[in-house]
């Protein structure tokens, strides 16, 4: 859509009378414009046609319905989803992005208290929502979810399709001691918690004092209650090892679980990550080599970058 189409979209359904549209970005499922009149500003995102975008944007916005519902005040308000355009409409949040290594102490708290707030989301109303809006809820994700997903099946892409055999060779035994591990903890009982799943810097905002989440579309429950930390540790570049101490104590003042049991399930869901983060390279590389693109040593050399990480991280990275 144009910015043309997008005025007169949002005037035939009574949202705007004469907004101002202003593109603002394309993501790798959908683009995204803002829109604006007499002090309301909305952010107009349409699945981009190349691409099956639309099923994000819609998980999105019941997420974004269940969680004001329940009166969560730090994500955008749902305003219109359009399953036949392929339209999501949610309030703006302006502010500046940040990153949680740039966060204060004082902003730390802040985000650790949201990130409490979430894990207390309780399954069963997430259920009793679906069932009440005739949604198809979707099941907690597990660990071993993720290892078979971005592991074992991107793995046998890139064994077949890559022509690096030395890189095939340093996956395997890993990924073989990350199903194992997982076996072995199968059955045990974890927390099952509500979680964003990306708070990545370009996904939080502070707005004056308060910190705010977007991009809903990979939220869910897990059965995982270190994840975000492990998410943080492995994308968050600025990270130090001071912040990590802090997070790792602020949060286990909230939920009560041990230091040492957070560092221990953070280190394995970090192990996953990165070796995730091999295949990903790996795959791409192969891809583009075979498909005859530019840009494929880019990704040989992300890859050899993350193995030499991984390495460095099992050698140093945990103490119990």
């Amino acid at each position: 859509m144009n910015k043309k189409s997008i005025e007169q979209y949002l005037v035939s359904q009574g949202i705007f009378s004469k907004p101002k549209i202003s593109y603002i970005s394309k993501g790798s499922n959908y683009q995204m414009y803002l829109a604006e009149e007499n002090g309301k500003s909305y952010a107009f995102r349409c699945a981009r046609t190349d691409v099956m975008g639309d099923n994000f944007l819609e998980y999105e916005y019941h997420i974004l319905r269940f969680i004001e519902s329940l009166g969560v005040d730090f994500s955008p308000r749902p305003i219109k989803f359009d399953k036949q355009k392929k339209i999501s409409i949610q309030t703006y949040i302006r502010g500046s992005l940040k990153a949680v290594s740039d966060l204060s102490v004082a902003q730390l708290e802040q985000f650790v208290d949201k990130q409490f707030q979430l894990h207390g989301i309780k399954l069963e109303d997430y259920l009793k929502f679906c069932k009440q809006n005739k949604i198809k809820a979707r099941k907690p994700d597990t660990r071993m979810d993720r290892v078979k997903q971005y592991g074992i099946n991107e793995y046998k892409h890139v064994k077949r399709y890559c022509d690096d055999e030395e890189v095939i060779a340093w996956i395997k035994p890993r990924l073989q001691e990350i199903v194992s591990e997982c076996q072995t903890s199968k059955g045990k009982k974890v927390p099952v918690i509500f979680n964003h799943r990306d708070l990545a810097g370009s996904n939080i905002i502070l707005d004056g004092r308060k910190l705010y989440f977007i991009d809903w579309d990979q939220a869910r429950f897990m059965e995982c209650p270190d994840y975000w930390l492990s998410y943080i540790f492995t994308h968050d570049q600025g990270m130090t090892k001071s912040k990590q101490e802090m997070l790792y104590r602020l949060y286990a003042k909230y939920t009560k679980l041990s230091i040492p049991y957070l560092r221990k399930q953070t280190y394995q869901e970090r192990k996953i990550a990165m070796v995730h983060g091999v295949i990903w390279a790996v795959r791409r590389y192969a891809d583009m080599k075979n498909g005859g693109l530019r840009g494929w040593r880019q990704y040989q050399k992300l890859y050899q970058t993350r193995m030499r990480e991984y390495d460095e991280y099992i050698k140093y990275g945990f103490k119990d």
